[in-house]
């Protein structure tokens, strides 16, 4: 019975979703260049860690 609950809460909510999605794809586009050169496209070679960096901008997790 939970499934046919939340299958029916799903469907609800299809409207929104959906003006949601059109909003989203009406909005701008980044461009492939702006990515990589923050760094946002950059792949590790096999068995290397992407480095994680963090902004002044972005706050601590317990701070």
């Amino acid at each position: 019975m939970n499934l046919l609950h939340v299958l029916g809460r799903l469907t609800a909510l299809e409207s929104a979703q959906a003006a949601l999605l059109d909003e989203v794809c009406a909005g701008p586009l980044l461009k492939a260049s702006t990515l990589a050169d923050a760094g946002a496209l950059a792949m590790p070679g096999k068995g290397e860690a992407v480095p994680r960096t963090q902004s002044d901008d972005q706050g601590d997790l317990f701070g």
